[in-house]
């Protein structure tokens, strides 16, 4: 996301992204989101996983097809939720650099 919202701008702006600006953007902050939204995406990811087995051992006891389609949909809410939160951090980047 954030090298697609990048791209988008520069497309849109190529005079006011360009130099070090775009530098700055691609070099340094893809590895700084990738790092951070590693660390916040696997951490989320945890929790999920820990009340996806909480419940199972509340309710069900073992794994069936309800409890497969409710992991599956916190997985697509949490990757929404992922792809959003870089989308908007890329905005505010661009933003910054103005």
């Amino acid at each position: 996301m954030w090298i697609i919202v990048g791209t988008l701008v520069f497309l849109a702006h190529p005079d006011h992204f360009a130099g070090w600006k775009g530098g700055l953007y691609y070099v340094l902050g893809t590895g700084v989101v990738a790092l951070v939204g590693g660390l916040v995406g696997l951490s989320a990811r945890r929790a999920v996983n820990g009340v996806q087995d909480r419940l199972l051992t509340e309710v069900h006891h073992r794994r069936d097809w309800a409890s497969w389609w409710v992991a599956l949909g916190l997985r697509g809410l949490l990757g929404l939720l992922e792809a959003v939160g870089v989308t908007l951090l890329a905005l505010a980047a661009l933003d910054v650099l103005g």
